[in-house]
């Protein structure tokens, strides 16, 4: 993904194209936390409404790396190029520790829910 995305980048406005990104990881997560039954039936639509979401997430790297270099003086961007890599990781904790705590609580649905 991050090879069609990252030659886009030079094409298109990057903050539209980022906006774009998050949303086709953003929308099937929202959709799956409603409409996904919970049936061996659900677990094929739960499998592609991740696939979009990890496509989204390859994506967004290209256009984030991009847009850095664009606002920031080269003095920064090695400061920023490791603060968006630490921020990914930072997320994935504390999005495993939040579906952690609101999932046995509220249902499986709920985390979809937030991040969507």
């Amino acid at each position: 993904v991050s090879l069609l995305v990252g030659p886009a980048t030079d094409q298109i406005d990057r903050v539209t194209l980022l906006s774009a990104v998050v949303l086709s990881g953003a929308i099937p997560s929202l959709l799956m936390s409603y409409f996904v039954p919970s049936s061996k039936a659900g677990f094929f639509y739960f499998f592609l409404a991740r696939i979009c979401t990890g496509i989204a997430i390859g994506g967004s790297f290209p256009i984030l790396f991009s847009l850095s270099a664009d606002l920031f003086p080269a003095s920064q961007r090695t400061f920023v190029a490791t603060s968006i890599s630490a921020a990914t990781n930072v997320g994935a904790a504390v999005g495993g520790m939040l579906s952690g705590l609101l999932g046995p609580k509220y249902g499986w649905r709920v985390p979809f829910r937030f991040v969507g």
